[in-house]
């Protein structure tokens, strides 16, 4: 049985993933998706996160992924969805970021501007908010809202590979 089991996997090939359904509406996602040079289709998902003060920050985040994962419409392509969670000394946060000292009026007028409203955190790392953050711990595609690097080592796992974008003709202006 063990000896099936082995020459099996040998059989399995690589496929390269060119497109993945995304379980999400999130831009950030979408884009960081399409860094990697996929095709990413959005699909609906019916799950409603809830809040679950029970659960490890860890454990709250894959059950909010597989509930998305879950709930999302059927799709023939990879169905890919993620959640961000951040663990401060075990209590379940919205970001894992050290802020610098900000002054009051920055703080306000951040707020005020609208720019973290849809965002973990209520802030973009990606954006002006940059400016507000000394340091971050971990990983910085984790924080804008997606883990790239843990999701392309995950592929091989479940038989597929990126290969990277080919590269785009770059356009140069030089004004004297």
């Amino acid at each position: 049985m063990l000896a099936h089991a082995a020459t099996y996997t040998r059989c399995i090939e690589s496929a390269q993933l060119e497109t993945v359904a995304l379980a999400s509406a999130s831009p950030r996602r979408r884009h960081l998706l399409e860094s990697l040079g996929l095709r990413v289709r959005i699909v609906p998902s019916a799950y409603h996160e809830m809040p679950e003060r029970d659960l490890a920050p860890r454990e709250l985040a894959l059950r909010h992924a597989r509930g998305k994962a879950a709930g999302a419409a059927p799709s023939t392509d990879l169905i890919v969805a993620a959640d961000t969670v951040v663990d401060v000394d075990g209590e379940v946060l919205s970001t894992s970021v050290r802020f610098a000292d900000i002054k009051e009026e920055t703080l306000a007028a951040y707020v005020a501007s609208g720019d973290g409203d849809d965002k973990a955190g209520a802030y973009g790392i990606q954006g002006f908010a940059a400016t507000l953050v000394e340091r971050i711990d971990g990983d910085y595609f984790t924080v804008v809202g997606f883990p790239l690097a843990a999701f392309a080592a995950a592929l091989p796992r479940i038989g597929y590979h990126l290969h990277p974008p080919a590269a785009q003709p770059t356009h140069s202006e030089v004004h004297a």
